[in-house]
């Protein structure tokens, strides 16, 4: 048998397709939209939680339902406009998402503490999420 004839070798090798970017989204459209609906009120009863400072009342019920709804509408949002943007992008779409929810938490605390401390925990994070989403959407490109 020649070289040429064996399997997996020369013209009977195949070439792999490649990934576009819909192929590349880890839930279907369904999942990723229950997933924003149970992340927004997980984040929302956090919020009502960390800016609670005794009786419940209609203005910390009301933060935490706005607040919640406002992240799962921003997190479906951004993964419906996902695909159609490249690694870059996306990436930073998704580490901005990630900086301002966690700022924002920080900021409702009652202990006090500055705006120049909320914004550089947010700093932290987004550079955090930005290199784990890039490497993640970079890396899985086909």
């Amino acid at each position: 048998m020649s070289e040429t004839m064996k399997p997996g070798l020369g013209a009977d090798r195949t070439r792999r397709p490649t990934k576009s970017p819909e192929s590349m989204d880890i839930w279907p459209a369904r999942t990723a939209e229950v997933v924003a609906a149970v992340a927004g009120a997980a984040y929302g009863v956090w919020a009502a939680a960390v800016h609670n400072t005794g009786a419940i009342t209609f203005a910390v019920v009301a933060l935490g339902v706005v607040s919640g709804v406002v992240l799962a509408v921003l997190i479906a949002l951004s993964h419906r406009a996902g695909p159609s943007l490249s690694a870059g992008p996306r990436a930073a779409l998704w580490a901005g998402l990630a900086g301002a929810a966690v700022a924002f938490l920080r900021s409702l605390a009652p202990s006090g503490a500055g705006v120049a401390f909320c914004f550089l925990l947010g700093l932290i994070v987004a550079s955090g999420t930005f290199v784990a989403a890039y490497y993640r959407y970079y890396t899985s490109r086909g």
